[in-house]
């Protein structure tokens, strides 16, 4: 038993674990702004709803559009775009309020998204999406009709995009060039390292650098450079200074954008050949192919794709857990909460089985922290300021984390953009304190506290935050 439960420690501190990857300061950044854009449009106007629906557009195309090149983004972009709105239709419109229908959208929702994951690269975008889309348009408390709704997400997608897609226009190759310059670089260091103890880990670093170049449009002339480097590497004699600064100019042409044109040849090879293979991979018109381009695949290689036996095997098990994620949602009639059960088991049970247990223990306690800095962080910003500050703080915390639309006995099938009166205790009057003036809710308060939360579900997730707000406001009154 002590065994098991070291095992299981150590596989928690592994997930935990930060990568060696640098840290990704410009996305984050960018993904801020767009988080305060849609805010701070939110507080202005006062359409909490409308505004919270576009937050989500925004914070999952976010997931998609921090890796891979531009194309890629984009597709990725498009996919989860498409099955967002299609998740938010299906789920809003098939049997409302039925929970056996419901579990069985989930389920077939569900099934489709593990299907089409396998597909290609941006399969899990649409599939992803799809899932979620469906729960959200189950149990996200929204008033406003199914097409308000796909609409209001839909316009908060590019808001998110138009800062990472906009790059294009004027770079479009730039990101690929530079991922096939890191494989001539590499080269050259495993070539110069041949013979000697650091010789293992370049060719690591090698094989490293290639997945990216592969993604690569026009990636052949890398493939041959790696392919050749690997040959000199596994004859093992040394390489003339020459070769190896050859391999250099050509990365360094690539990576500047020039046609690669070295002074090394297959009479400068000699009889070698592993350095014949480099002096192909470097000529203007190599004899040898690299590896074949993949084909564009047509709706039937799609079609066989998605029926394969893994993909059919991920769809059901994905389906069935989002069948029982949704029936218990569904019985335990907790409208205030319930969207983040089946978003949490759409997000983290994906095809892949080893990335589970990573997502699962990140999400948990990404969840606790969250939670703990929201709470500092209202403690910290509203603690006990001038009596005129304490009113409009007070009224802002209940128009933000929705604390009066969540107190029991209130009607909450109310009309969108009816104010909501704030009583506030010892007074005579009755103040209608929101963002934006006026507190516009949306049943179960979901859409006002996706708008402030939606970036980190560990908030929104924890219940006594609202009620939190609403003491921390009286208390400021």
């Amino acid at each position: 038993m002590g065994s098991l439960a070291t095992v299981f420690g150590r596989s928690i501190a592994a997930a935990l674990r930060p990568s060696n990857a640098p840290w990704a300061v410009g996305p984050a950044l960018w993904a801020t702004g767009t988080a305060a854009l849609i805010a701070g449009t939110g507080a202005l106007f006062g359409e909490l709803q409308l505004v919270g629906l576009a937050y989500l557009g925004a914070a999952c195309a976010v997931i998609f559009l921090v890796r891979g090149f531009y194309r890629a983004r984009w597709w990725a972009w498009v996919a989860q775009a498409v099955g967002g709105a299609v998740g938010i239709s299906v789920g809003a419109q098939l049997w409302p309020g039925f929970g056996v229908g419901q579990v069985l959208t989930a389920a077939v929702a569900g099934a489709i998204s593990g299907m089409v994951g396998g597909t290609g690269p941006s399969g899990p975008a649409f599939g992803l999406m799809l899932s979620v889309g469906v729960a959200f348009g189950q149990f996200g408390g929204s008033s406003l009709p199914w097409w308000q709704q796909v609409v209001c997400y839909l316009v908060g997608t590019p808001v998110a995009a138009v800062s990472v897609l906009a790059p294009w226009a004027f770079h479009r190759d730039k990101p690929e060039r530079r991922a096939q310059a890191a494989v001539y670089f590499a080269a050259v260091d495993l070539c110069a390292a041949i013979g000697t103890r650091e010789a293992s880990a370049d060719r690591a670093r090698l094989a490293a650098a290639r997945p990216a170049a592969r993604a690569a449009r026009d990636r052949r002339g890398a493939d041959r450079v790696a392919f050749a480097a690997a040959t000199l590497y596994a004859q093992g004699r040394p390489i003339p200074d020459a070769a190896i600064a050859a391999i250099r100019q050509a990365g360094q042409q690539i990576w500047d954008a020039v046609p690669v044109s070295v002074p090394f040849s297959e009479s400068d090879a000699g009889e070698d050949p592993g350095l014949m293979e480099l002096a192909d991979a470097l000529s203007p018109q190599p004899k040898r192919p690299g590896s074949p381009t993949p084909e564009s695949r047509g709706l039937s290689a799609l079609i066989r794709a998605a029926t394969s036996h893994t993909c059919l095997a991920d769809g059901v098990r994905i389906g069935l857990c989002m069948a029982v994620a949704t029936a218990l949602t569904a019985v335990m009639r907790q409208p205030t909460h319930a969207f983040w059960l089946p978003l949490t088991t759409a997000v983290i049970v994906r095809a892949e089985y080893a990335s589970v247990f990573v997502r699962t223990v990140n999400r948990i306690f990404g969840t606790l922290i969250g939670a703990l800095v929201a709470t500092a962080v209202l403690a910290v910003l509203f603690t006990r300021p001038a009596a005129g500050c304490g009113h409009r703080a007070g009224a802002w915390l209940r128009g933000a984390f929705g604390a009066e639309a969540l107190r029991p006995g209130r009607d909450r099938n109310h009309h969108l953009g009816a104010p909501v009166p704030i009583d506030r205790p010892g007074g005579s009057g009755r103040a209608r304190g929101a963002a934006g003036g006026h507190l516009h809710r949306c049943r179960g308060g979901g859409g006002i506290r996706l708008l402030v939360v939606a970036r980190s579900s560990a908030v929104s997730r924890v219940r006594p935050v609202g009620q939190r707000a609403d003491g921390l406001a009286q208390l400021l009154e």
